[in-house]
């Protein structure tokens, strides 16, 4: 989901300073966790491309229908000549200042910082860019999830481990889950006519159910993770009570057959030592 398009859409339904754009869209779209920079960089560049404009704060205080109704018009005084004098003096002293360079550079307004107080609005293009995305057809966002990698590209001595990491993915969604219900519990019903909360309604509920399916799916694979951990462990004790075995059956067939050998030369030592003697005998 591109910040961009999120702030587009924002400022077409409300035009605002960036501070204010940045609490709506953690309201609005609150899982899709953009932080400020987000929105400060999407303003730059939705004001570069023609989308927005930025107006001063006293111009949106006017489109909003003024600022203070009750405020006093002051009322202007009579020009004191001293005064005008002493403005002529500091001003000759400001065009020399600027022409030796001594002058200090105005503060880079950008959105989001304290010397910015314009608000946004939309430009005709914006809202038809705007328009041209929301209607166009949606395609299924690809399924990238680092531990759907993990547990696609593990080996049998990694379960325990991924283990671990499942269920303390389990903690998250859970704490995700419980907050999520916590603030539905909070949240008044939208007025009839406040669109914006009624669609959040639906936001709000596909939120919970995209937690709720999701630790649905780390439980089932913890589980599934944790017998295939116990199967394995019973193969390769299996394999190794084998390897034990064979290698005793060996060492002792070695010993036999060491002992038979043994004996036989003996044997063959003795009948020649017979044979001898007889030999010398006769």
């Amino acid at each position: 989901m591109s910040a961009k398009i999120a702030v587009l859409g924002l400022v077409i339904e409300e035009p605002g300073p960036a501070h204010r754009l940045t609490a709506k869209l953690r309201q609005r779209l609150a899982s899709a966790s953009f932080v400020d920079s987000n929105v400060y960089s999407a303003l730059t560049r939705l004001e570069r491309d023609g989308f927005v404009r930025a107006i001063a704060e006293d111009d949106a205080q006017q489109a909003d229908g003024g600022s203070d109704p009750g405020a006093r018009t002051v009322p202007q005084r009579t020009a004191d000549p001293q005064a005008t004098a002493a403005r002529s003096r500091l001003a000759a002293v400001g065009r020399r200042g600027e022409e030796v360079g001594l002058r200090r550079a105005a503060p880079r307004r950008t959105p989001g910082s304290r010397a910015d107080s314009r608000s946004f609005e939309a430009t005709a293009a914006g809202v038809r860019h705007f328009e041209e995305w929301l209607l166009r057809s949606s395609t299924a966002p690809p399924l990238r999830d680092e531990l759907h990698m993990k547990v696609a590209l593990c080996q049998p001595h990694n379960l325990p481990r991924l283990v671990e990491l499942v269920y303390g993915q389990e903690l998250v969604c859970l704490a995700r889950v419980q907050e999520l219900k916590h603030t539905f519990e909070r949240m008044r019903p939208p007025a009839p006519n406040r669109w914006s909360g009624l669609v959040l309604v639906h936001i709000r509920d596909a939120e919970l159910s995209f937690w709720e399916a999701r630790l649905a799916w780390l439980q089932g694979v913890r589980a599934s993770l944790e017998g295939m951990h116990a199967e394995y462990e019973r193969a390769t004790g299996a394999s190794r009570l084998r390897s034990r075995a064979v290698g005793a059956g060996a060492g002792q067939l070695s010993a036999l057959t060491s002992q038979r050998w043994q004996r036989s030369a003996a044997y063959e030592h003795a009948d020649r030592s017979k044979i001898g003697q007889r030999r010398s005998l006769g």
